[in-house]
Order: C-alpha cells, then structure tokens, then sequence
C-alpha cells in the first residue's frame, strides 16, 4: 500500500502534466498536449481520483479552437469516456459526454452534440436522479438547440424541449395535444376558449424556469448551459404571452393584453442581459448572436404593438442589445438579419412591420404568423 508521500507525489506529477499540456496547447501543440492530459488522467485512474479525470478535458475544451484540433481531442476523449464507462461512472462520463457536445457544437456538428447532449442528460440521471434532474433537463435543452439547426429534426427538438421541462415539473402536460386544440381555436377565433389552454401552457413553462432557475452552478461550462437554458425558456414563456396578448385584443380587454406585453418586456430583458453578460465575457457562439437579436426583435414587437416607448435613447433596442458588447463582436451582431429588424422595428408602423415579418422565419412562432402576424 502506497503511502500518503507517495500518492502526494503521483498528484503533484499530474497537475505538473495538465499544466504542461495547457501550455501545449496555447502553443497550438494540440498532440503534445493532449498526450500529457492523458499522463495526468492515467495518474488519478491509478490513484481512483476519478472525479478528477473529467476537469482535465474541461479545462482543455476552452482553449481548443481550431476545427483540427478539435477533432484530435475528440478520439482521445472517446477512450478516456471508454474507460469511464468500465468503471460504472456516470456521472464522471456525464462530463466528458458534455465536454464531447460542446465542442461538436463548436465545429458545427450539430447532430453530435445533440446526441451528446441527450447522453449528458442521461447519464446524470442515471448517476442521482434526485440530486441531478434539473442538469438533465438543462442538457436535454441543449441538445432541442441542436435538433433546431437540423431542419429535418426540429420536431424532435420541440419533443426534447417537453421532455425537459416535465422534468422540472411535477405535473405533466400533454404539450403537443394542448398546443394543436389551442392552434385549432385561435384559427375559429374562439379566444375565450384557448385562453386557458395557453395559459396553462404558459405555466407550465414558468414553472420549469422557476425550478431551473434554483440550480447552482459552479463551472463556466455547465453556466453557458445553464444560460442557455433559462434563455431559451423564457423565450418559450414570451412566445405565449405573445398569444395571449393577441387573443386578450381581439376580445377587446386591452388592459389585460397589454399586461401580458409588459411582463414580457420585462422577462425578455432579463433573457438579453443573460446573453449580453455571456458576450461580454467572450464566452459565445455565433448562434448566441443571433438568439440575442431575436429575443430583442421580440422586446420590440411587443413595444410597438402597444405603443410602448423606451424612457431613454440608451433603451431602444438596437442600443440595449448592444449595450457593454466589445465594437468587433456588436460589428457583427450589426449584419444578422434580426439586428436590422429591430432597427426597423423603432420607426415602421405595425402594418408596415406585419407585411416585413413575411419574408422571416419566427421559429415556433411560425404556425402562428398566418394568424396574428400578418396584415388581414
């Protein structure tokens, strides 16, 4: 049995090893580097620090940027999660299938990192299903992300997104049966009738943003997702606000839909400044960049529907967005397709607006732009 000096020594040789690699790595000696990961992760292997094995290739992950690189790490995360496996360690290969999900998100292989994502949310379930239920469904919500730049599987994200959040509620819904007798009497123009389903559609997302909103996150990586996430579920939540809102004007109780836009104006803000924080600190993706000029052409449009006016220049959308972002990354944020709709949200008129939304996928909002987006 080895003493306390020498298991001393072994762990003192593997960060000396990650260190190494790190410094290969940032030279762009992507082998070298991953070599000496892989010394360290033999070290804790042997001395059964398992737990520590995952944090390696969390830390190499932000560093890697070159699609070869990348593709390197890979093949050696491959075995490490190999051996994982062997050991009966989900929680540990939780990590790793994480780190694998990320960086195929990275490159642009969004059918990986769907699949890796939707394993991530596995195996923690698998490894504490109390403990971990509100990590599963955060990475289940990731890989939704994923299945949405897949065009032939953007069903299979909608199905990935209700199955994340009736994990982070106790009551079920029957999301889709609700949503298609909700489409069915919007389009009769029975409001009154799909004014609960949405409602109770529109609780139900909160609720699991509620939930989501409670866990705690100690690591960059599982924060971007954790971002992500509420992001994406307060987008959801505005989107039947936005229902609401329109299905409350139509029956003539405008202070009640111009409610509704309020707390979304609100609520979206919140969304933009989670996104905004993550520009800041350099920690995006280029969808990121578009997410945040989508959730500002949503602030806008519910502005503009009710008049709504920001108290000072700063607040327009088109300067909120930007607001703290480095020029090089706001230059690009300037081109996408949504920027310029925000900027001409501030100065065309609804009708004017209505006739521009034709030629823009809204997403989720898609099925409904016949109904309520278009000029009748």
């Amino acid at each position: 049995m080895e003493d306390i000096n020498e298991i001393n020594e072994k762990k003192r040789k593997a960060e000396q090893f990650t260190n190494q690699a790190e410094n290969f790595i940032r030279d762009n000696k992507v082998i070298a580097g991953l070599k000496a990961y892989q010394k360290a992760a033999n070290i804790y292997f042997e001395l059964g620090k398992y737990m520590l094995i995952p944090d390696i290739f969390i830390r190499i992950s932000t560093l890697l940027e070159r699609e070869t690189s990348i593709y390197e790490t890979m093949e050696y995360l491959r075995k490490i999660r190999l051996r994982l496996q062997s050991y009966d360690l989900p929680e540990e290969e939780a990590k790793i299938m994480m780190v694998m999900g990320n960086l195929s998100f990275k490159i642009g292989d969004y059918a990986s990192a769907a699949e890796y994502y939707e394993q991530t949310a596995e195996l923690y379930l698998k490894a504490e299903p109390d403990e971990y239920r509100t990590a599963s469904s955060m990475f289940l919500l990731r890989a939704a992300e994923c299945y949405e730049h897949l065009k032939s599987n953007y069903e299979k994200g909608e199905r990935i997104i209700v199955q994340a959040a009736l994990r982070l509620n106790k009551e079920s819904v029957d999301f889709q049966a609700e949503e298609y007798k909700g489409i069915k009497l919007v389009k009769e123009e029975k409001y009154e009738e799909a004014i609960p389903i949405y409602k109770k559609l529109y609780e139900f997302f909160s609720s699991a943003l509620n939930n989501l909103a409670k866990m705690i996150v100690d690591t960059p990586e599982i924060k971007y997702t954790a971002i992500y996430a509420k992001t994406k579920l307060i987008h959801i939540i505005s989107e039947y606000r936005m229902i609401l809102m329109f299905s409350y004007k139509e029956l003539g109780e405008e202070e009640k839909s111009k409610e509704y836009a309020l707390e979304s104006i609100d609520h979206l803000n919140t969304g933009i400044e989670m996104i905004r924080g993550m520009i800041q600190q350099g920690f995006y993706t280029r969808d990121d960049l578009k997410r945040l000029t989508y959730e500002g052409f949503m602030r806008a449009y519910f502005q503009k529907y009710w008049h709504i006016k920001n108290p000072t220049p700063e607040e327009q959308i088109q300067h909120y967005i930007l607001e703290e972002v480095p020029e090089e990354t706001a230059e690009l944020i300037r081109k996408l397709p949504y920027y310029d709709l925000c900027v001409k949200t501030e100065t065309y008129t609804l009708e004017e607006l209505n006739d521009l939304l034709s030629e823009f996928n809204l997403s989720r909002l898609e099925k409904y732009k016949a109904i309520f987006l278009v000029n009748k």
